[in-house]
Order: C-alpha cells, then sequence, then structure tokens
C-alpha cells in the first residue's frame, strides 16, 4: 500500500486524468455536490480551465439536475449523433442513494448520464465504518454501463482511468453510466497532470448499425411520433408526408399537427389502420394505448423504431421492433406500394380538426383561471428557441391534449416519463435550462409547468436558480390545493376519505418559498392577468415564479364539458 504522501499525489492524478478523459469525451459540465470523500474530483473539476460547473447542497435535485441537462441534449442532438451526458459527482454514503430516483429515471427513458460517485475503500467496508456503506453494483440492474474503480495504488492504476471513462461514455449513448470510484485518504493537492493522448472523441464517430432498408407496408398506415430529437421528429413527419400516412404526435415530440388525443376522445372507434410505424419513445395519450389494445386484430404490423434494445409495447402489438437511427431509418423507408386510403386520410384529419375546434370554443367560453387554459396561453407563446419542460400528473396530460403552437417551428418538450415520478422535477428542469449549447441564442427562457405537489417535493432545488450562471427560466406552478389528477379516478367518488387520503389539502402558498430563494414572484388572478404575467417573464433576464391557484373539483368539471363539447361536434 502506498505511503500517504504518495496516496494524495495518486488520488490528485487520478482525479485529474479522469475529468480531463470526461472533457476529451464531449463531457464538459459537472454537477457537483459538496462531500470530503469527492474532495479530489471536486478539485480536478474546479481546477479545469475548461470544466463547466453546477453546484448544489441536495444531492437528489442535482442528480435531476444533471439528468434534465441530458434531457435536453439529447432533444437538440443532430440527426445521426448522440447527446453529451453532464457528469454527477457526489462523495460516498447516502449521498450516493440519493441520485437513485433521477438514475431510475435517466435508465427507463434512456437519457444519457454519466455518475462519478466516491466511494470509501474496502478495508473500511462491513467493520462499522462511518459513513460507509456497500456501494458496489448499489444501482442493480438500472446503470447501462457499471465499473467499480479500486482505489489508485499505482500509476499503471492511474493510467487505466482513460480507457474506462471512454468506455463509459460510449455506453452512456442509451442511459446512465456508473464509476464508483474508491479513494483513501489522504486528499492532498499534487502536481498538475498534462492532456492525455488517443482518446477519440466518441460523439462525432459512433452510430447506431445500418437501419434495414424496408418498404412501407401496403395499406392505411399512421406514423406516430413519441418522444425524440427535434431532428428525428423532422425526419418522422417527412416520412409520414412522403408514404401518405396519418401523422400523430406526442407532446414530447415537439410537433404539434393536432390532438389525436382529442380526436379519440370525440370518437374512440375512429378506423383502425392496418399499419402503425411508431418512433420514438413513449406516449402521454391513455386514450391512444386503449384504441391499440382495442384494435390488435385489426393492426397488421406495429413497427417499433428506436436505437435502442428494451422493448417498448405497452399494448402488446408490436410485430417488429427495429433498432435502427430514427432519422436514417425514416430517411431510407421506400413508398408501399399500396399507400393510405384518401377516405382512412380524411376521417382521421377531420375528427382532429373538428376535436380541435370544439376544445377551443369550449375554452374560449371560459373567463375564470383554468388549468386547461393555463397550458393553452403557454403553448401559444411559445416559439422555435423555446424550451418547455413539463411536470407528471395534469401538466403534461393537460399539455397533450390542449396546446397548439402558433410557432411555425417545432419546440423542444421534455418530461420525466421514464418512471413518470413527481420528484426533481424542478431540478432536472434546471439542468435543461443549463444544457442549452453555448452557441445557441435562446431568444425565451425555458419554461417549466409543475404541479403543487410536484413543486413541494422539489422546493429545495429552487436553491440552485440563485447560481450566477444560471440561465433565466420561467416556473409556472398549479396549485389546485392537492392531488388533482386523483379527482379522474373512481376513487374520487367511491369513498368519503377521498379528500383526506387522495386530495391531500396542504393550503400553502409558493410565495414565502419565492421570498426565501431570492426568485420574483406573481400570482393572477385572471387569465388576462396571467397571459401578461406570463408574457412578461419571458422578457426577462432573470427567473420567475408565476402560482396559478385553481380548484380541483372544477377542473374535473370543465374537462367533463370539454369532452361533452367535443363529442356533440363531432357526432354533428
Amino acid at each position: 500500500m502506498p505511503t500517504p504522501i504518495e496516496t494524495a499525489r495518486l488520488n490528485s492524478l487520478a482525479a485529474k486524468l479522469l475529468v480531463q478523459s470526461c472533457i476529451e469525451n464531449g463531457v464538459d459540465r459537472f454537477f457537483v455536490a459538496p462531500g470530503s470523500r469527492c474532495t479530489p474530483l471536486t478539485l480536478a473539476v474546479a481546477e479545469h480551465p475548461e470544466a463547466k460547473v453546477v453546484r448544489h447542497f441536495d444531492e437528489r435535485g442535482l442528480a435531476f439536475a444533471c439528468l434534465g441537462f441530458g434531457r435536453l441534449r439529447k432533444k437538440l442532438a443532430p440527426a445521426n449523433s448522440f447527446a453529451r451526458p453532464a457528469a454527477f459527482i457526489c462523495t460516498s454514503g447516502t449521498a450516493v442513494a440519493n441520485a437513485y430516483p433521477a438514475l431510475i429515471e435517466a435508465a427507463m427513458d434512456h437519457v444519457p448520464m454519466l455518475l462519478l460517485t466516491a466511494d470509501r475503500p474496502p478495508e473500511l467496508l462491513g467493520i462499522g465504518a462511518n459513513q460507509a456503506i456497500f456501494q458496489n453494483d448499489i444501482f442493480g440492474q438500472y446503470p447501462c454501463f457499471y465499473q467499480n474503480v479500486d482505489c489508485p495504488e499505482s500509476e499503471s492504476d492511474v493510467n487505466s482511468l482513460p480507457g474506462i471513462v471512454t468506455n463509459a461514455c460510449v455506453a452512456a449513448e442509451h442511459g446512465p453510466a456508473h464509476l464508483n470510484l474508491q479513494f483513501r485518504e489522504p486528499f492532498g493537492a499534487a502536481e498538475p497532470v498534462g492532456p492525455s493522448v488517443g482518446l477519440r472523441s466518441w460523439f462525432e464517430t459512433r452510430k447506431c448499425s445500418e437501419p434495414p432498408h424496408r418498404t412501407a407496408p401496403d395499406g392505411n398506415t399512421i406514423v406516430m411520433v413519441g418522444d425524440c430529437s427535434l431532428a428525428d421528429c423532422q425526419a418522422a413527419r417527412s416520412m409520414a408526408q412522403r408514404i401518405s400516412a396519418v401523422l400523430l404526435c406526442d407532446i414530447t415530440a415537439g410537433a404539434r399537427p393536432a390532438s389525436h388525443d382529442l380526436a379519440l376522445m370525440s370518437n374512440p372507434n375512429l378506423a383502425a389502420p392496418e399499419n402503425v410505424i411508431h418512433v420514438g419513445g413513449r406516449f402521454v395519450s391513455k386514450r391512444w394505448l386503449q384504441f391499440l389494445s382495442n384494435n390488435k386484430s385489426q393492426i397488421k404490423n406495429y413497427w417499433h423504431v428506436w436505437p435502442h434494445e428494451d422493448k417498448l409495447d405497452p399494448a402488446s402489438c408490436v410485430t417488429d421492433s427495429i433498432i435502427a437511427d430514427i432519422s436514417e431509418f425514416c430517411d431510407s423507408l421506400c413508398v408501399p406500394a399500396t399507400a393510405t386510403q384518401e377516405s382512412f386520410r380524411t376521417q382521421w384529419l377531420s375528427a382532429m380538426s373538428q376535436a380541435s375546434e370544439a376544445a377551443t370554443s369550449a375554452l374560449l367560453g371560459e373567463c375564470d383561471l383554468n388549468e386547461p387554459m393555463i397550458s393553452r396561453i403557454i403553448a401559444e407563446n411559445l416559439h422555435g428557441k423555446s424550451g418547455l419542460f413539463l411536470g407528471n400528473s395534469m401538466p403534461i396530460r393537460d399539455m397533450d391534449l390542449f396546446a397548439v403552437w402558433k410557432a411555425a417551428t417545432d419546440i423542444a418538450v421534455m418530461a420525466n416519463r421514464g418512471a413518470s415520478g413527481i420528484d426533481g422535477l424542478i431540478a432536472a428542469a434546471i439542468g435543461a435550462a443549463h444544457g442549452q449549447p453555448d452557441s445557441h441564442e435562446r431568444s425565451a427562457p425555458l419554461t417549466l409547468v409543475v404541479g403543487d405537489l410536484s413543486a413541494l417535493h422539489d422546493l429545495n432545488s429552487l436553491a440552485m436558480l440563485a447560481d450566477p450562471a444560471m440561465p433565466p427560466m420561467v416556473i409556472v406552478i398549479i396549485n389546485n390545493d392537492g392531488g388533482g389528477i386523483f379527482h379522474f379516478l373512481p376513487i374520487a367518488e367511491q369513498t368519503d376519505k377521498f379528500e383526506q387520503f387522495f386530495g391531500t389539502p396542504h393550503g400553502l402558498s409558493f410565495s414565502h418559498a419565492a421570498k426565501m430563494f431570492g426568485i420574483a414572484y406573481q400570482s393572477p388572478l385572471t387569465l388576462a392577468e396571467f397571459e401578461t404575467a406570463y408574457r412578461t417573464a419571458l422578457d426577462q433576464s432573470t427567473s420567475q415564479i408565476i402560482e396559478v391557484r385553481t380548484n380541483r373539483s372544477d377542473n374535473i368539471t370543465l374537462h367533463r364539458e370539454i369532452e361533452r363539447a367535443v363529442r356533440d361536434r363531432v357526432i354533428s
């Protein structure tokens, strides 16, 4: 075992070479939490001139911020390329465990993320040493790459790190990669280390396997675009137009041709396609899922296309899982001999158009603050350089139902739909704001739309907004004093205990939180005041919180009125 002086030198050399290797692999953003065991890593990041740092005292929130960075980079990645992850750094012990929710989300939704967790040496494990837990393989099956890196005991150990880092970065194209790094005390400074050589920039050279050169299947076809990059979404739109298919886009795809969810609300018995080409990730609409389940016997071909090996088939409809780069697949797909019938296209397009018009008419008749109109107003004020992060539960569902872009271009829309939790959403959106490329001139702050319970879960992440390097954000908190989504479930009418155990009213306002963290705050009382407040916030260079107070019971009533209006319009 090396002497204490030699241990300190090797710790520093290892950490500096590791950080240098990250940067040479395109990972130059580090989300760093304070701690003792990660001292060599923290100092290496702090001293590197190309490292960009986001600091936060809460590892859980910081991990979600690192996740959010990866989400935006994935969304903005050019066609035929992979996004750069950010690196999360924390100390040993339960600090590591706090990253688990964000890592699960990243794994479930293939978000690039690199975790560098410090660990104690093996001789301190299992003997009752303070803060020493068994971190080896702590995240189980969720990382797409894992390696435990022993304490550096020689320069040979140090020199093996660039290859390990490169392997982790290559693996991170499909989700979180985890390096568990053991360090012995002392954590002293040491001589600087020069740049490593021979490391390839895997972001520019690594690609998925070439897609099969296929011809689109004959017959009526629907192209469903799930969560994907804006470049992939554009390729899918072009493909749908080329093969004369009906195009449906999930809200996370970034395109808004029309709401298929409203169309299925108006008529769940729309004509079933013979073929579905599903590109990208998950979709929000439960009605679309039910439609697929009800029409399995009529759907002859269901192709799911994305560059990952795991299965995405919640309706058990997939006939072909095609592992391919989405843009390459879409660009290479050949026109079928028998195209989609015009009558099929007309029925779907007409249903979406009429349903949208009916919903708009119903909403325009509402003057009071309400959640569907909040979604509509936000959507109408976004443009091509806007970014939108959506909370789970009602915000993403309302946006999927009611959002209509006025912008001619697609919008970078993000959401934590891998595991669809309500924790870490403020942090993830903050990370997404940091993820905007330096060369990209944003003309509007990123907008986060989140419910009150989600905001309460992640309140301390607001502290990150005080960072001088923090890009501006607009946080719209829809405060309906509890769990609004539960009113849409049968339990709402089946028990007199609903409000106590499901509605969970809290009676809190976010004005004091805004004041505590030094964030500008507005609380509009009318739709007109909200639109003015939101437009004003988009023009500010500092972050803003807009709290919108709504009523849960009124919200479910309005949704039912809209559903009736949509159905009546289409039936008539």
